[in-house]
């Protein structure tokens, strides 16, 4: 099943119809997602932040550390962005169909081929509707 993203405004989907939606939100929220990783996430307690790392982190990092050496920052100095790329993409593929969907609605169409890039899926007559409107798919996404 699709997700939903709630706005300000509402459920996404409602707020494009009613034109509460811009296409300059559309293009922020792209650039935000490009940037998104879960190193930057955050909690109220070190430990627990560092258990939610080890669970999600790539197989290899699970590999190298056993979960107690994970908590141990002495042992983990390192962390970064690589550590996490899988479940990035995954978030960032989930997050992308529901803005690509709404993007396509209010005929943002640079906008929906900046999500494809993100990872959301399109079909073949989504890219003819875009190539028809005038966008170069064979541009930068």
């Amino acid at each position: 099943k699709d997700y939903q993203i709630l706005t300000e405004h509402g459920l996404l989907d409602l707020a494009i119809s009613r034109c509460q939606i811009t296409n300059d939100f559309l293009e922020r929220v792209a650039s935000a997602l490009e940037d998104v990783s879960a190193i930057q996430a955050d909690a109220s307690l070190e430990r627990d932040k560092r258990a939610i790392f080890y669970r999600i982190a790539n197989p290899f990092v699970r590999d190298l550390y056993k979960p107690e050496d994970f908590m141990s920052t002495e042992k983990t100095e390192k962390i970064g962005r690589k550590w996490f790329e899988l479940f990035d993409v995954q978030i960032c593929r989930i997050l992308a169909q529901p803005l690509y969907s709404a993007a396509l609605r209010s005929e943002d169409f640079a906008a929906a081929f900046r999500f494809i890039g993100l990872g959301a899926k399109c079909s073949r007559e989504d890219l003819e509707r875009m190539r028809d409107s005038g966008l170069d798919l064979g541009g930068p996404v």
